[in-house]
């Protein structure tokens, strides 16, 4: 074969073969004009990430010291620790006196009647079960609606001597409207330390 022949061949196979490379490249999109692919894990982890942010109680955000704050309620209480229109009387804690034991009592009237006189009689009982104190202890003044506290000190009696207290009877109650009748069913009683207090 001649040779300008052969190198007219040579020539035409290149041409062909640098056409279908230049068709190729321009079939694939550039890098840059793809569109970002994002795992499905990284969209539930950032899902979950927000849905962690939002508090679960529904307080916005505030501690739960701020929230019984804001609706006016002592920590620890719910309406279900007594019925409403009751005198709730929570024993709060015993304190250590040289000579005796001071107790603290929270009176919460949530009845519409403004007690002028209240007084209990309460027994303290001994970790055995053993009577050693009775006294009569006066809860008045108690308005409608108001929650108050009532200390009262017991003389000659250690508190570590005491294993319970006793709501025995109500020795004296009226309101606004005179003596009223059976004090002691519209009245609830709990304790909030280690030492019962029962009626």
């Amino acid at each position: 074969m001649p040779i300008h022949r052969s190198l007219t061949v040579i020539a035409l196979l290149l041409w062909a073969v640098s056409g279908m490379a230049e068709e190729a490249s321009s079939d694939t999109p550039a890098a840059e004009e793809q569109a970002p692919v994002i795992p499905a894990e990284a969209e539930d982890a950032e899902t979950a990430e927000n849905s962690e942010n939002v508090p679960p109680d529904g307080t916005d955000g505030r501690s739960p010291s701020e929230s019984a704050e804001a609706s006016d309620e002592p920590m620890g209480h719910t309406d279900a620790d007594g019925e409403s229109g009751q005198v709730r009387l929570e024993l709060n804690k015993l304190s250590v006196l040289d000579d005796a034991c001071r107790a603290y009592v929270v009176a919460r009237n949530q009845t519409e009647a403004d007690f002028d006189q209240l007084r209990a009689d309460i027994v303290m009982f001994d970790a055995d079960g053993i009577v050693n104190k009775r006294l009569a202890v006066d809860l008045a003044p108690l308005p409608a609606g108001k929650t108050s506290l009532k200390v009262f000190d017991i003389g000659g009696l250690a508190c570590d001597d005491i294993g319970q207290m006793l709501l025995n009877q109500i020795l004296d109650c009226r309101d606004a409207g005179g003596e009223r009748e059976n004090c002691l069913a519209d009245i609830s009683v709990r304790a909030r330390g280690p030492v019962p207090f029962i009626k």
